[in-house]
């Protein structure tokens, strides 16, 4: 049976005239999509009142400081790829990610500098019409998340009740929504986008696997390359685990056809940029710094205020005269030389599980956290990927038609650069909707959903005639 014959059987099963089932089958994702948008934007109208001159800034003088400020200077709103973007849109390149000229770059994904790119080329960088219109370019990113989210948890769970468990969840919960009240990160939610959009298609080569399947994962993975090369690792364990259910060639076919429709549709890219830079790279450039940055004394695996300070060129002035003197190439090898003479494999793998239990269970308390019970809800938050993907092991639910295993090896895919590198909050933004997924199918069936979730047809049918 084809994968949208499967989607459209698991919806009408839930048709039932009269019951729950058919009321939430028509109005579900309404609803899902409807908490999306009014959450995100309660967020940020709270942000607008708190943080009026972020909005509204003096875009010019914003602007200049980007473009020629003799010292570092990225802006909150956006960071490295604002200065990217704007140095774009005024026509001085794809380059000086920390401000100031400091020549061509690939430390950020092209597609995450987009986000801010076209905004700044219709409105102007760093203008108050260009600030709203990336809020709201995320925003769709995110009623896309939810909506593809919906219908993944629709396709592995086959019921419409758990599909909109996982949207609402995705709708309330403040992993990805919460990026509109912290301003400065929204590229983040491309990632959570991202991850859930090659999730569907995964499971769809997990299902029913095809070499045409394999394609198409493939091709979706080159487009999600532009914002993550994270993506690949993904998507490429995916391939294996669908083609090893057949066997080992199978597997490996699976893998050659992905990685290879994925790299050819990156291939453009990469050679303009071997072209500018001089030496190769993976769309970004930056993994060997972020190995030294992520594997310093004073980070020890978690990539803290201090740390930033100390040794980022955005940040520290020494650091940011190297990286213009010495151009990116250059000094990207000399932060993979630094790390290497700093190599310690204890301390490495002491790091490594740092960032492991930091990554999926533990929210690392700032500066401005006090105590409270707002505090407290973080820490739990935080603790909730981990121990929800420790849980899903055991549910039958979950496991079946390999959906959990797929969420295993996309989770562990995407995260696994980080795991070795450096770990930020932002960075876990793919755990929210594997909390959400995870959360749909691990409601009991006797719960207060009894009434309409995992029943089967007949039996909806039978209760109906009565």
């Amino acid at each position: 049976m084809g994968f949208l014959a499967q989607l459209r059987l698991s919806h009408e099963r839930w048709r039932v005239p009269g019951s729950w089932e058919a009321m939430l089958s028509r109005w579900g994702l309404a609803l899902s999509l409807t908490v999306t948008l009014v959450v995100r934007l309660g967020f940020l109208a709270a942000s607008v009142e708190e943080h009026f001159p972020y909005f509204f800034p003096h875009a010019a003088e914003v602007a200049e400081r980007v473009l020629t400020g003799p010292s570092p200077y990225v802006d909150p709103f956006g960071w490295e790829a604002s200065s990217i973007a704007c140095s774009w849109a005024c026509g001085r390149g794809f380059g000086n990610p920390f401000g100031g000229l400091t020549g061509p770059t690939a430390w950020i994904a092209p597609g995450v500098v987009a986000l801010y790119a076209l905004p700044f080329a219709a409105f102007g960088c760093f203008s108050a019409p260009a600030v709203f219109a990336v809020f709201f370019l995320a925003l769709g990113l995110s009623l896309l998340t939810c909506f593809w989210l919906y219908r993944l948890a629709q396709f592995a769970y086959g019921s419409v009740a758990r599909a909109t468990v996982a949207a609402l969840a995705f709708a309330l919960l403040p992993y990805e929504a919460w990026l509109f009240r912290v301003t400065g990160h929204l590229e983040f939610n491309l990632t959570a986008c991202g991850w859930v959009g090659l999730m569907l298609v995964s499971l769809r080569l997990l299902r029913n696997p095809s070499t045409l399947a394999a394609l198409r994962l493939g091709v979706a993975t080159g487009v999600a390359l532009y914002l993550s090369p994270n993506f690949l690792f993904a998507s490429l364990s995916a391939a294996l685990r669908a083609g090893w259910q057949r066997s080992w060639r199978r597997a490996a076919g699976y893998g050659a056809v992905v990685s290879l429709t994925a790299l050819l549709a990156v291939a453009p890219y990469l050679w303009w940029q071997r072209q500018r830079l001089g030496v190769w790279v993976m769309v970004k450039s930056n993994a060997p710094f972020e190995l030294f940055l992520g594997n310093t004394p004073e980070a020890q695996g978690v990539l803290r205020e201090e740390v930033f300070a100390r040794y980022h060129p955005s940040q520290n002035r020494k650091e940011y005269t190297s990286y213009a003197f010495l151009g990116e190439a250059e000094y990207l090898r000399l932060s993979w030389q630094r790390f290497l003479n700093q190599l310690s494999w204890a301390d490495f793998l002491g790091n490594t599980a740092r960032r492991v239990v930091h990554f999926f269970f533990v929210y690392d308390t700032k500066s401005w956290d006090r105590p409270s019970a707002r505090l407290v809800a973080k820490k739990l938050l935080w603790a909730l990927p981990g121990l929800l993907l420790l849980a899903a092991w055991g549910c039958g639910r979950c496991r079946r038609g390999g959906s959990l295993a797929l969420v295993y090896l996309f989770t562990l895919g995407y995260s696994a650069p980080f795991l070795l590198t450096g770990i930020m909050d932002r960075y876990k933004a793919v755990l929210g909707p594997v909390v959400c997924f995870l959360v749909a199918g691990l409601l009991p069936d006797r719960f207060w959903l009894r009434a309409w979730v995992g029943r089967p047809a007949s039996e909806n049918t039978q209760r109906a005639n009565v």
